[in-house]
């Protein structure tokens, strides 16, 4: 395997109905919120806080530059999550299950429209109360 497609550290994941992740281009995505996803075609979803070095070098650079790479992600495995980071993965975690609690199609737009429609992530999930 190579380097890109290592062990999965510092995330969490979240497993969704198959039929509900949308085929997109790109599965392996950067959300704005500094949250990097890896949409799975299976259902199972890979939440993870950006690392903070990002590297965009060409893949021949890449190649030759090996055990820099190793070296980075042995630090990012290493280093701890901040309160912030959680927040944000908990919030898109929660967007995610809102989306498939309601069948609709998962994307990373249909993400980030759930999670900047909603404030708070402790909230998220719990169902508006009703005047009786």
């Amino acid at each position: 395997r190579s380097l890109r497609y290592g062990k999965l550290e510092n995330g969490q994941i979240v497993m969704v109905p198959p039929a509900l992740i949308k085929r997109v281009k790109q599965h392996f995505v950067s959300l704005p919120c500094g949250v990097d996803a890896i949409f799975g075609h299976n259902g199972v979803i890979w939440l993870a806080s950006r690392s903070r070095e990002s590297d965009e070098r060409d893949d021949t650079e890449q190649t030759r530059q090996v055990h820099e790479m190793e070296e980075k992600k042995l630090i990012h495995s290493k280093r701890r999550i901040t309160a912030e980071e959680r927040l944000a993965i908990a919030k898109v975690r929660n967007s995610i299950m809102i989306l498939a609690d309601s069948f609709s199609k998962i994307s990373p737009e249909s993400v980030m429209k759930v999670y900047n429609s909603h404030g708070d992530p402790k909230g998220m999930l719990t169902p508006p109360l009703q005047k009786a």
